[in-house]
């Protein structure tokens, strides 16, 4: 099993592909965008092979098993990248291949590097994601207060805008989420479990206070994790504003 785990330019063209309309624009942009993450992923292979001597073997694994998933047969070699689609060219970091190669086929210290980078990541990733919340709550509130039903082309600006938030908050999300499922094969049992925790697209990501539509205005409403979390290096800290976490009726029993 390879799983899929992709730098950020890898995730930032796949959700451009979703989001944006085929044109003649888009798709020169698109291309570019290839070009640049193919030349990216060559320096990568280029250096792998020092740090990762396994990488040729872990490779040939994986187009074998490609290929014969495939009807087509695709002409790859050790070095080669699939011109068409480099979005999807996996980076085989130590976690995306099997623990048996890890003493072997790595240098020493490598995975825990890996480790550390994706610790800082998903913190960094967790703190903009926060950040990002925050911005488009303010930006409803300020829609539903100054922009209303005045103007249409306001409200359509407005919309755009928002728009473009919520695709930097999925990326930020998506951002956590694949370093917290490196971490989870590196290093399933580690101190970092205490505080961060699987990251739930469709519940998760929400603001630490109420919008106007939330269907749970009358009853209990719990914050996400998110907003409530543990200091690496000291107690428990909010991460939320005290009139934020008042505004839930339900707290986490960390705050009670």
């Amino acid at each position: 099993m390879f799983p899929c785990l992709r730098s950020p330019l890898h995730r930032r063209i796949l959700r451009w592909q979703a989001s944006k309309k085929v044109s003649t624009l888009g798709a020169a942009e698109l291309q570019e965008k290839r070009h640049t993450l193919r030349r990216r992923i060559e320096s990568w292979r280029a250096i792998q092979t020092i740090y990762m001597p396994c990488i040729e073997q872990v490779r040939a694994a994986y187009y074998s098993s490609q290929s014969a998933a495939s009807s087509t047969q695709p002409t790859l070699d050790d070095t080669s990248i699939p011109a068409e689609t480099p979005e999807v060219t996996p980076l085989f970091f130590p976690s995306s291949v099997s623990s048996s190669f890890w003493l072997t086929g790595c240098i020493p210290g490598l995975v825990d590097k890996e480790r550390r980078l994706r610790l800082a990541q998903a913190d960094d990733g967790l703190n903009e994601l926060r950040r990002q919340l925050r911005i488009s709550a303010t930006l409803r509130d300020y829609k539903r207060v100054q922009v209303g039903g005045t103007s249409q082309r306001m409200g359509t600006r407005m919309r755009n805008l928002l728009s473009r938030f919520q695709d930097k908050t999925i990326r930020c999300a998506e951002r956590y989420s694949a370093a917290y499922q490196a971490l989870s094969t590196l290093d399933p049992d580690g101190h970092w479990t205490a505080r961060l925790q699987f990251l739930d697209h469709k519940k998760d990501l929400r603001p630490p206070r109420r919008s106007e539509d939330d269907e749970s205005r009358e009853s209990k409403r719990e914050l996400s994790w998110i907003w409530l979390v543990l200091r690496e290096d000291g107690p428990p800290r909010a991460v939320a504003s005290a009139d934020e976490i008042n505004d839930s009726k339900s707290l986490h029993p960390l705050w009670t």
